[in-house]
């Protein structure tokens, strides 16, 4: 498998060249607005093409040498290559001298710009409480109970039943 290459610009330029000229050489090469040449020179990095062959990449880096803009080659990982662990950085890295401010809510915000997005506190229920069900009690004044004694059915109630009707039956004498 052929390596790839990503194109990174962060702004620098080339001592001998002016940076409006540059500006203006970077704009015409890409043929950008000028809004977004002035994306390009913020100071970020910014990935101008990626997955680039080797050649390619070079053709560009090249390009972009010549009008004024230093830009390097970064190597794309492949699906086999293991992802380096992110190292921690220095600002995530709790400060043991501070100490950590009391939070007035129940909640504590994420620093990040424009997002909304918080965080409960370790411990706490996220999921919003369902209402109790409401049932409809029946009406049952009308429901008596008889008291508890003896037989459910008052055997003095109960009517024998009647007899079975034989007269359509008859003998026969065998003589």
């Amino acid at each position: 498998m052929t390596a790839t290459y990503d194109l990174i610009f962060s702004g620098e330029i080339n001592d001998n060249v002016e940076e409006t000229q540059v500006r203006k050489n970077v704009a015409a090469l890409f043929k950008a607005s000028p809004a977004q040449v002035e994306k390009l020179f913020s100071g970020k990095t910014v990935v101008l093409k990626n997955g680039l062959d080797e050649a390619t990449a070079k053709k560009y880096q090249a390009a972009l040498k010549k009008a004024g803009a230093i830009c390097q080659l970064r190597p794309k990982q492949t699906e086999n290559e293991a992802a380096p662990h992110p190292k921690p950085s220095p600002k995530a890295a709790p400060d043991p001298k501070a100490s950590p401010k009391p939070s007035t809510s129940d909640k504590t915000q994420i620093d990040t710009p424009d997002t909304g997005i918080t965080v409960a506190p370790a411990g706490a229920d996220v999921q919003d409480k369902k209402p109790e069900p409401h049932y409809d009690v029946p009406d049952t004044s009308s429901i008596s109970l008889r008291p508890q004694s003896g037989y459910l059915v008052d055997p003095s109630q109960d009517e024998p039943p009647p007899a079975p009707d034989t007269s359509h039956i008859t003998l026969d004498s065998q003589d």
